[in-house]
């Protein structure tokens, strides 16, 4: 390519020593900048340089240098990069990975989680540089626990790494018996999370007995044996002795489904003799009198009525 006046090509000076490096450029009529960095090349050789080589410039124009400081190399900051250009920031300053997959909630597949040695730190050239890669979020497969005991199924869900939130409802099932899940038994679900289980307090349905006609005591014994809890006696007066202490009625009516804790309400008779009945008395009394001159007779009646004793 032609130049134009006052232009001139930047030379390559890079694998030269600093000194010979800074005198060509400055016969060539350049000023020099020098930053050393650590580098595996040998102390104060060049290893870069800017414009870089062949570059035209105008006269005077300025040329840094990047110089070799020694035998050793800093670990370059590499924690979110992709594992590609990990390698290759090491490569540069002749550095060996070395990456092993690491499950992460908070990194992506693929990118760096962190290094070893840590950025910034100091190591030897053609030191091998650990790199933790994220293989994403680690899952597992939530177990079927329907119809497992409360306690079996906590244990199932600790060992897959999971963590179980309990909730309580009354059912016919056993107490502890499992009865749902969220999520359900396959799912996969990153090794951490939640399964709600619900699992049943024991106090499920009744059917209500027939317990009309029995005593109390034996109402009683018939109604918690079938699992009832709330049993309530009304008394009721009754005139038929031998209704006495039995059961005359009951609600809910025999044959209907509760749950456990409802009430039941039974009545039982309470023998009181009747009242006597009241009776009425009543008298006659006659009075003949002597008949008229005209001969006819005349009749009269009163009745009384007495309290009842």
């Amino acid at each position: 390519a032609l130049t134009r006046p006052g232009e001139v090509r930047v030379p390559d000076v890079t694998g030269q020593p600093q000194l010979e490096a800074r005198t060509a450029l400055e016969r060539g009529g350049f000023e020099v900048g020098v930053d050393q960095q650590a580098q595996c090349a040998d102390p104060g050789i060049v290893f870069e340089q800017s414009p870089p080589p062949g570059e035209l410039v105008d006269e005077g124009s300025r040329v840094n240098l990047v110089v070799s400081a020694g035998q050793q190399v800093r670990v370059p900051e590499l924690a979110g990069s992709q594992l590609a250009s990990a390698r290759m920031a090491l490569s540069k300053r002749d550095l060996l990975a070395d990456a092993t997959e690491q499950r992460s909630s908070r990194v992506d597949e693929g990118r760096v989680i962190s290094s070893a040695p840590i950025a910034g730190e100091q190591v030897a050239c053609k030191s091998t540089v650990g790199l933790a890669v994220s293989s994403g979020v680690r899952l597992a497969t939530v177990p079927d626990l329907l119809g497992s005991d409360q306690g079996a199924a906590e244990s199932a869900l600790r060992r897959r790494g999971f963590i179980a939130d309990v909730e309580v409802t009354d059912s016919d099932e056993p107490e502890g018996t499992v009865l749902e899940q969220s999520p359900p038994g396959g799912a996969e679900l990153r090794r951490g999370g939640r399964v709600t289980i619900t699992v049943s307090s024991g106090a499920g349905s009744v059917i209500v007995p027939d317990v009309v006609g029995q005593p109390e005591d034996t109402a009683i014994a018939i109604l918690t044996e079938r699992g009832a809890t709330d049993i309530r006696v009304v008394r009721q007066i009754s005139e038929v002795q031998a209704d006495d202490g039995r059961v005359t009625d009951q609600a809910p009516s025999a044959g209907s489904r509760i749950l456990a804790g409802e009430r039941v309400t039974i009545f039982v008779a309470s023998f009181q003799e009747p009242p006597p009945e009241q009776t009425t008395t009543s008298t006659t009394s006659t009075t003949t009198e002597p008949p008229p001159a005209t001969t006819s007779t005349t009749t009269s009646s009163t009745t009384t009525s007495e309290p009842p004793p």
